[in-house]
C-alpha cells in the first residue's frame, strides 16, 4: 500500500495480493483519520459480501472468486467504541458485465486499487441501535 496526503484528502493505492477492509484499517491506524468519506475502483478476484435482512436483524454472507472489477467502491470511516470502524459497499462486474453488490466483508486485490479518502473536520461516532441491530451514525 502507497498513499500520500493532499489537503484533507488522501489518495491509496493497494497492490496485488493486499486486503482492502484490513488495509484501509492499517491506513486509518496509523494517519489517525477516524472520520471520512471514501470511494474507489479497481480489481478483485477473491472477495465476500453481505446483505443485511432486516427481517432477522443479522447479515447473510456470500463468497465469491474469479476475476472482478471494482466499478464502484464507497463508504465511510467512523468511530465505534473509540476504535475506527469501516462501513463499505462495493459494486462489481464480471468478465460478462453481470454486476453483484453489497456490504464489503473482505476483497483481495488482483491488479491494483484507487481510493480517494476525504477526511472530515471533525469526528463522526457511531452507536449500537437495538431496533435495527446495526452501529448506526450518531449525528447528534
Amino acid at each position: 500500500m502507497e498513499y500520500k496526503k493532499f489537503g484533507n484528502r488522501w489518495l491509496i493505492r493497494l497492490e496485488k495480493g493486499e486486503e482492502i477492509i484490513k488495509s484501509i484499517m492499517s491506513f486509518s491506524e496509523k494517519n489517525r483519520v477516524l472520520s471520512a468519506s471514501l470511494i474507489g475502483i479497481g480489481a478483485t478476484d477473491k472477495f465476500s459480501l453481505s446483505i443485511y435482512d432486516t427481517g432477522l436483524n443479522e447479515y447473510i454472507e456470500k463468497e465469491y472468486e474469479g476475476d472482478y472489477e471494482i466499478t464502484s467502491l464507497v463508504g465511510n470511516i467512523s468511530l465505534y467504541e473509540n476504535r475506527p470502524a469501516l462501513h463499505i459497499h462495493i459494486t462489481l462486474g464480471d468478465r460478462n458485465n453481470v454486476a453483484v453488490g453489497g456490504h464489503l466483508n473482505y476483497a483481495f486485490i488482483s491488479g491494483t486499487c484507487e481510493i480517494v479518502v476525504d477526511e472530515f473536520s471533525a469526528h463522526i461516532e457511531r452507536k449500537f441501535d437495538e431496533k435495527s441491530g446495526l452501529k448506526l451514525l450518531d449525528l447528534k
